[in-house]
């Protein structure tokens, strides 16, 4: 195997691990609390709100990766697993909804998303072109002749 190098910024894995050790004890207590102690129809409700939005929080949370580059294929690590997929299967590199964040969509129309590494957001702020690492990351994987 050949060298591998990250092309994501941050540490998805330890954000993910974070979001859990928060939402799932507090989920876990307001969830106590209602039950045990303030049972009504207001409580279950607001309840079930808390348990929604903390869902989609770790959902969104869970759907970001670290990317690295290896040969001919792209690791995605998250807290739980490691997916391999070959670098010819990705449809497309583009910028994601939130600032500073890009995503891979596969073929399957899978979806990674990840952040940018610090010195190319600060590349990207100060830079006239604000599709610049976006070229990046594109330019980088054609250099290796790792996609199409």
């Amino acid at each position: 195997m050949g060298k591998i190098e990250k092309i994501s910024g941050g540490s998805a894995r330890l954000n993910q691990l974070m979001l859990l050790l928060f939402f799932l004890p507090f989920v876990w207590l307001l969830t106590y609390i209602i039950l045990a102690k303030n049972f009504s129809l207001a409580g279950g409700a607001f309840l079930l709100f808390c348990i929604a939005m903390c869902c989609l929080i770790i959902r969104n949370g869970f759907s970001y990766a670290d990317l690295y580059v290896s040969e001919h294929c792209l690791i995605i690590k998250k807290l739980f697993s490691i997916k391999s997929k070959p670098t010819a299967k990705i449809k497309k590199i583009d910028k994601a909804l939130l600032p500073f964040t890009l995503y891979v969509e596969f073929e399957d129309s899978t979806k990674a998303f990840f952040f940018s590494r610090t010195s190319e957001v600060f590349k990207q702020l100060i830079s006239s072109d604000p599709e610049k690492s976006v070229k990046f990351i594109k330019k980088k994987l054609l250099k290796n002749g790792l996609s199409n």
